[in-house]
């Protein structure tokens, strides 16, 4: 257990204290990223989309090249801490890390020399030699960005959020942010841009390191210090074989994953032009940063529910499940709804020209929304071992996805492309949801979600109306979020208990059987 909690706080608290921090942590990090995407569009349409198509790229080939390693990692670490087994912890680095390095560098060594040859294939010919230039300088920083990625992973493992808050969501952000503006602000050249953003990788790939290698160190020496901790730690192959046995299917789906995430981006740069890859790679930066507040909340719901379910503790299981997607939607959905109000007044902050993404931004809030609200089904169903079925549903979710891409975006561009990405999430979070309801009893919703719904359907009255009053205009987007915010904000302070705030608070008083009890009394 993290120093962070006592053993008297109960599931459900603890992943709203550890939650609320990472959310306001993700929310400057979404703010920071943001204005990163701001600055860059002030070097051009062309530029600015060979800059996040090379991104786009990295971006694929690490949630690729992680091999699954990522999510193995955490759940090894946090069943291993929850069953007082530390010990075996120290073994798993090698065999974890091991092959993600080696495949990682020959992945960087390949995108180095096939640099010019995909610069071809996802890049106007007006823009191929500065995409060129962006991949072989992103060639280096794939197997450390690999690496980090990974790394800040199983830190959430160990049951503490601060190192992914200082290094992940304050600490690269912000660097990046000011580098690449220094960089703007400069005139300087696209391989220095490209230098400022990618170099804070480095960095924290580092701090992380150090960070772990401290934390593992801390974690052996108390597994040999406890009387309880008496038996011989399995040998490295046997945990190696049990790690990727788990994390190996993991794999695919990722490369998947990638697919529906990225690819729309790249399928944009190469079937229409690298300029509209730039008007939508911005445009959707909105709609990410409104779903940061549910990765926030997700990110630390894993490692308790492996917690959870490596006790058996299914009743704390399903408390967790359920308080993850309602406080997801009490979090996400008024930003969602917001983006969606007012996407023009928004997009016009890079440029008249991205004012043609709203449209697109209306279709993937709708999706988004439905997303947000089926709660962490994913996570459910690979924490609960059923990874192969995750692996089954993000691949037909990326056929999805690919297919209505090549369809779509020759037609329609930017609406293609959201329209494709909108229906492959669905099917992503959809599916799965039917599943941990056949499979685990698990469902998401209850009355704790019809509570939700109250606030959140009086804030978006309230913008609605101001749109209706005043258009996509700032004193319309002003009016109607303050008083969206006072009605939800007053609210959810009235029905607090019912919505499970109180476990927020440092001695909460709805523990989990207490918060289990009522959403049965209520449904």
């Amino acid at each position: 257990m993290s120093q962070e909690d006592s053993p008297q706080d109960s599931l459900a608290g603890r992943l709203g204290r550890r939650g609320s921090r990472n959310i306001l942590g993700l929310i400057y990090y979404g703010l920071a990223n943001l204005m990163i995407v701001v600055v860059v569009s002030r070097t051009g349409l062309g530029n600015s989309g060979a800059f996040y198509t090379a991104i786009a790229v990295l971006n694929v080939l690490v949630r690729i090249l992680v091999l699954g390693a990522d999510f193995g990692l955490l759940r090894f670490i946090s069943q291993r801490i929850a069953l007082d087994r530390r010990r075996e912890i120290a073994g798993i680095w090698l065999p974890a890390l091991l092959p993600v390095v080696v495949v990682s560098a020959l992945a960087g060594c390949t995108l180095f020399v096939y640099s010019d040859e995909l610069a071809q294939i996802v890049g106007d010919s007006k823009y191929e030699s500065i995409l060129t230039t962006h991949f072989r300088l992103l060639a280096p920083i794939l197997p450390l960005n690999v690496v980090y990625f990974i790394l800040e992973s199983a830190s959430r493992g160990f049951g503490s959020v601060t190192p992914s808050l200082v290094l992940e969501k304050y600490g690269k952000s912000t660097l990046q942010l000011l580098l690449v503006s220094f960089a703007v602000a400069m005139s300087a050249s696209s391989t220095i841009l490209m230098l400022a953003w990618a170099g804070p990788i480095v960095v924290a790939c580092l701090a992380m390191a150090a960070w772990i290698v401290r934390e593992a160190r801390r974690t052996t020496s108390r597994a040999r210090a406890e009387a309880s901790e008496t038996a011989v730690a399995p040998q490295r192959r046997v945990l190696a074989l049990e790690f990727w046995k788990f994390s190996a299917p993991r794999a695919p789906a990722r490369i998947f994953q990638a697919g529906i995430l990225w690819s729309d981006a790249i399928f944009i740069g190469a079937f229409a032009s690298t300029a509209s890859a730039g008007i939508y790679v911005a445009a959707t930066r909105f709609m990410l940063v409104a779903t940061l507040m549910q990765l926030g909340i997700g990110q630390v719901f894993l490692p308790l529910l492996s917690s959870a379910l490596a006790r058996e503790d299914r009743e704390g299981a399903l408390t967790l499940f359920r308080s993850a997607s309602v406080w997801a939607m009490l979090a996400s959905w008024p930003a969602l709804i917001g983006v969606m109000s007012f996407a023009p007044l928004l997009l016009g902050l890079y440029g008249d020209e991205y004012r043609t993404a709203a449209t697109a931004l209306l279709v993937l809030g709708a999706a988004w929304m439905v997303t947000v609200a089926v709660g962490p089904v994913d996570s459910v169903l690979l924490i609960a071992d059923r990874s192969w079925l995750t692996t089954a549903n993000v691949a037909v979710a990326a056929a999805v996805n690919v297919g209505l891409n090549l369809v779509l975006i020759p037609r329609h561009g930017i609406l293609g492309a959201a329209v494709a990405w909108s229906v492959s999430l669905l099917v992503n979070n959809v599916v799965p949801l039917l599943e941990i309801k056949w499979l685990l009893g698990f469902t998401p919703f209850g009355a704790m979600t019809i509570e939700a719904l109250m606030p959140l359907g009086a804030f978006a009255a309230s913008l609605v109306a101001a749109r209706l009053l005043f258009g996509a205009t700032a004193i319309g987007a002003i009016s109607g979020s303050v008083v969206g915010l006072a009605i939800f904000v007053t609210v959810v302070s009235i029905r607090r208990e019912q919505l499970g705030i109180s476990a927020f608070r440092k001695n909460p008083s709805l523990s989990d059987e207490k918060l289990l009890r009522t959403e049965r009394d209520c449904a």
